[in-house]
């Protein structure tokens, strides 16, 4: 049988490269394509490095039941990060059929009670799945904290090593700042103030309680189904601009509501890091793409800020139109606010 289905696969592989060059004929566009290992069994791959100090990877969400997807996301950790304590915070709803595997894989479950009060958005069941998940990591005696989703999944066996040398290259200079945050590329935008992504974030376990400590948003925003600028967006606080904003007035920090100030507090407080290092996969929007906000037509005010970003943008000046790229909507152009492109 396994026999058959290896020149099955064969077969559909030389299909989709004839379909693939045909389409890269008719559009003039070049494809790539990446595939992933649906279940954990069929993943064997290891970390060299060995991490002393206990860390925990909190898995926060409804359990996505499709394909076994968080299921097995928990038993691809275990195979990868043996010393991890993981935790799954979820909610008080779920079914005990949905359950039952996660309790046989004997990992921590924290069954939580949903929000009554919301702004619009999903927020609060974000600030209260992470923090009671961050608690718990806390109670175990972890020294650093992951978090992630239910409905993501990172397949790189070496992430927990890359992350803690990420802290040790890039040490904090911030005044009481236990080690640097690190975030995801995924969803932190370059040109959207204080959009850092909320996803999938790394810290000590110190800095990631201070940084979920927060109030709920317990007022409706009419806003939150508007189509505003980038910073009438940011300015109304919805979702990760409200967490990283909250987190940075706890260091009394003067939010100035500028990129220049944005990208400081990027290069003191965080690191970034870029998703595909990670191997991050979400089965979520635009699943089929790996590339989920990037285009070759022309410059985006949607872009994401990635390692080489934030890396260069507090070093290299740049030379745009900061008030034209602010008082576009999401995903339009900004050629015209780049001053460079302006002088070829």
């Amino acid at each position: 049988m396994s026999s058959i289905r290896q020149q099955f696969s064969i077969k559909l592989i030389k299909i989709r490269y004839f379909v693939i060059e045909f389409i890269e004929r008719l559009t003039g566009k070049f494809f790539t394509f990446h595939t992933r290992e649906m279940y954990s069994n069929n993943i064997n791959t290891t970390s060299i490095y060995k991490i002393d100090k206990p860390f925990a990877i909190i898995v926060q969400g409804a359990i996505l039941v499709e394909n076994s997807f968080t299921y097995d996301s928990i038993k691809l950790y275990q195979k990868m990060y043996t010393n991890s304590k993981i935790i799954l915070s979820t909610w008080i709803d779920e079914s005990d059929e949905n359950l039952g595997p996660f309790r046989e894989l004997g990992i921590e479950i924290i069954l939580n009670y949903k929000p009554t009060v919301s702004d619009g958005t999903n927020i609060n069941l974000q600030i209260l799945s992470s923090k009671s998940g961050i608690g718990r990591a806390m109670e175990l005696g972890c020294k650093y904290v992951l978090k992630s989703r239910t409905d993501q999944r990172m397949y790189n066996p070496n992430i927990f090593a890359y992350l803690i040398s990420l802290q040790k290259t890039f040490p904090s200079s911030v005044k009481g700042q236990d080690n640097r945050l690190i975030f995801i590329s995924m969803n932190s935008f370059k040109y959207r103030l204080y959009s850092i992504s909320d996803m999938f974030m790394f810290g000590t376990i110190e800095e990631m309680f201070k940084y979920w400590d927060v109030k709920y948003k317990d007022i409706y925003n009419p806003s939150v189904t508007k189509n505003l600028s980038i910073k009438d967006w940011s300015s109304e606080r919805f979702n990760e601009v409200y967490l990283f904003t909250e987190y940075l007035i706890k260091y009394n920090h003067t939010l100035k509501w500028t990129l220049e100030d944005y990208w400081d507090c990027c290069k003191d407080y965080i690191t970034i890091v870029d998703d595909k290092v990670i191997d991050l996969y979400w089965h979520k929007y635009k699943r089929f793409s790996e590339y989920k906000n990037k285009t070759y037509d022309y410059a985006s005010n949607a872009e994401e800020m990635l390692f080489n970003d934030w890396l260069t943008i507090n070093i290299i000046d740049t030379d745009i139109n900061e008030e034209s790229i602010q008082n576009k909507e999401f995903y339009s152009s900004i050629n015209d606010s780049i001053n460079t492109l302006k002088r070829v």
